[in-house]
C-alpha cells in the first residue's frame, strides 16, 4: 500500500470544514503530502417559483469573499505543509470529484456534519455521496457535539 502523497480537502468553511483542514494538515505533514483546500461554490440559484433574482453585483461579491476566504484559510497553514487553493463552481458533490481526479488525489478527508437519517433523506450528504463515488480512500471528520446526548454516546476512555 502506498502512502498518500496528494491529500484534497473540501472546505465549507464550517467547523466540521476545519476540523478536518486541521487533521489533514498533520497528516499531509507527517507524510511530507502536498494538500489541496477546495472551495466548491454554488452559485445561488434563483427560486423557479418566483421573479427575484439575486443582483449580479452581490452575486460576485458573495464569490469574491468566498476565494478570499479560501485564500486566508490556506495562508494559515504552516510553510512546512505545501498546501495550494483549488476554488471551484458547481455543486459540491461533483466538484470533489472532479478535483480529486484533475489532482490524481490519493487520500480526500473531509468533514461530516453528522447529520442523522432524516437529514441525510432530506438534503442528502455531500460526504456519503463522495465516499461512495471516489476513486481513491475518503477519510471524513466527524466535529465533536457539545450536547449531552452525544456525550452519552461517547465511549469512556480507561
Amino acid at each position: 500500500m502506498q502512502l498518500p502523497k496528494t491529500i484534497l480537502v473540501p472546505t465549507d468553511f464550517s467547523p466540521e470544514g476545519r476540523d478536518a483542514l486541521q487533521y489533514a494538515r498533520a497528516l499531509a505533514t507527517k507524510l511530507d503530502a502536498r494538500l489541496y483546500v477546495l472551495h466548491a461554490w454554488a452559485k445561488p440559484a434563483r427560486d423557479a417559483n418566483s421573479n427575484w433574482a439575486m443582483p449580479n453585483d452581490y452575486r460576485g461579491e458573495l464569490e469574491s469573499s468566498a476565494r478570499a476566504q479560501l485564500e486566508a484559510l490556506v495562508d494559515e497553514i504552516p510553510d512546512q505543509c505545501e498546501a495550494r487553493a483549488l476554488f471551484y463552481v458547481g455543486d459540491p458533490r461533483e466538484s470533489i470529484l472532479k478535483a480529486a481526479r484533475e489532482i490524481n488525489a490519493d487520500l480526500i478527508v473531509m468533514g461530516t456534519h453528522g447529520g442523522g437519517k432524516l437529514s441525510r433523506v432530506l438534503m442528502g450528504s455531500v460526504a456519503d455521496a463522495v465516499v461512495r463515488s471516489a476513486e481513491c480512500p475518503v477519510t471524513t471528520v466527524r466535529h465533536p457535539v457539545a450536547d449531552d446526548a452525544s456525550a452519552e454516546r461517547r465511549p469512556m476512555s480507561t
